[in-house]
């Protein structure tokens, strides 16, 4: 996994993964990943049910990003957000499992956890039914969720 090789030459003091949440209308940081693939093909057509991510692991991890402040600092800012407390199963719980194992196993002193963003306009136009956030709002959204970790 490529995010893995990152954190290992990158040495970050924290690693805020983020992934689409197609329907949401709030930023959702997620609380726990959970040892388990589950879901639908991926980009490759690839599809895992009821698997272990890694065989053997902890049967979850807890976010270590202070994901309470990422949703009281946005929200204070006009960008709506609530704590998610579940990643689901699907690819987003798979990296953020991933890289907390990594930062476990390896006792590393990373922050490290998983931010579900909602949809831009683009994708928007061409999924007319999702809520969508601005470009620029989303990007807003994480300076301030990194703005929280200085």
């Amino acid at each position: 996994m490529r995010c893995l090789a990152y954190v290992a030459e990158i040495e970050p003091d924290a690693v805020i993964s983020l992934g689409l949440a197609a329907g949401r209308t709030k930023i959702t940081p997620e609380r726990v990943a959970i040892n388990c693939q589950d879901g639908g093909p991926d980009n490759r057509g690839i599809k895992v049910q009821d698997e272990s991510i890694v065989e053997g692991g902890p049967a979850a991890y807890f976010s270590t990003l202070p994901i309470r402040q990422f949703v009281n600092a946005l929200n204070e800012q006009g960008y709506p957000a609530q704590i998610s407390n579940t990643a689901g199963t699907y690819l987003c719980n798979h990296v953020m499992y991933s890289v907390l194992h990594k930062v476990s196993s390896e006792s590393l002193s990373v922050q490290a956890g998983f931010v579900h963003l909602p949809a831009s306009h683009e994708l928007a136009i061409q999924r007319p039914t999702l809520p969508s956030w601005s470009y620029n709002d989303l990007r807003d959204a994480v300076v301030v969720m990194i703005e929280e970790l200085t």
